[in-house]
């Protein structure tokens, strides 16, 4: 049975900031109907409103997937495994033994958003906070990065689940 080490799970976007996010859009609804219910004189066509009615839809369901984006991150003693909701339908995970390098990265965020083009279309990337987390390659040459809120705490338990999967097959 995997030794759980380290466990991370991120939102894009926090439920203070949705609700905040939803308050906004509810005012916004309130008053596009205290405008039209004021003023007796406006006619406004049924494609207007239903421009408005599916505009507040689609705005809706921008924040509902922002609320649903989350990256899920656990490291055991037999490797790690990653999910990023709702892409993901079941997380993935890579053993030890499939894992080539490993090595945590953090730049500064302007320069994340210029990272080298080259690189950056040979990397599958996993992160919801720009160019803070752990860079892998696989055995099978398969490049991959990990986005993490915590680069502490993940360089710790990287390093404590190798030591534990080396400790466990060095017996």
């Amino acid at each position: 049975m995997a030794q759980l080490v380290y466990s991370e799970k991120q939102h894009f976007l926090s439920k203070k900031n949705f609700y905040l996010a939803l308050a906004l859009e509810l005012l916004l609804v309130l008053e596009i109907t205290y405008q039209i219910s004021a003023n007796p004189n406006l006619h406004l066509s049924p494609s207007v409103l239903f421009l408005l009615g599916s505009s507040l839809l689609i705005l809706t369901a921008i924040l509902w997937f922002l609320q649903e984006l989350s990256l899920k991150i656990k490291i055991t003693n037999k490797g790690l495994s990653f999910k990023m909701a709702p892409f993901h339908l079941k997380q993935r995970k890579l053993k030890w033994q499939q894992i080539a390098h490993c090595k945590i990265v953090s730049d500064p965020n302007l320069l994340s958003w210029n990272a080298d083009i080259e690189n950056s279309w040979q990397e599958k990337k996993f992160t919801l906070n720009a160019r803070h987390g752990l860079a892998l390659t696989t055995v099978q040459g398969e490049r991959l990065f990990i986005g993490s809120a915590n680069l502490q705490a993940l360089k710790e338990a990287i390093e404590n689940g190798v030591e534990k999967h080396k400790a466990k097959h060095a017996l």
